[in-house]
């Protein structure tokens, strides 16, 4: 699937409430991709794995909420998800892209279906 069209019009934006920062990926129709909250204490969720932390619903843009440069976003979760870099390269390790696997989706969500556990590759 080819995405490109979508990717054009990719916004960044941070929103502070309180003592957490929010970052957003977010489209032309305010759809998330992808999503950082900050708490001040140092501690992140994302909307990757292991959190799966991404809202359903529009981002509106509120008043206070600050536009951001792709690459404050992309310092952001490169740091947020440190602490899964390790999994995550064993993961890519063992599933090489263009294998073939199975597994069960644990949920779907419009631009991606997660699977939590792969039960096997398929030869």
């Amino acid at each position: 699937m080819d995405n490109s069209k979508e990717r054009e019009n990719i916004q960044y934006l941070k929103s502070v409430i309180d003592d957490e920062i929010w970052y957003f990926e977010i489209d032309g129709q305010q759809t998330a991709y992808r999503q950082i909250v900050a708490r001040q204490e140092g501690t992140c969720r994302v909307s990757g794995s292991p959190d799966f932390y991404l809202t359903d619903q529009s981002v509106e843009w509120m008043e206070g909420d600050i536009p951001i440069e792709s690459a404050e976003f992309e310092a952001v979760w490169t740091k947020a998800m440190a602490p899964y870099q390790e999994e995550w390269n064993r993961t890519r390790q063992r599933y090489p892209e263009g294998r073939r696997v199975a597994g069960v989706i644990m949920f779907f969500r419009s631009m991606a279906f997660i699977l939590p556990y792969l039960t096997e590759v398929m030869r």
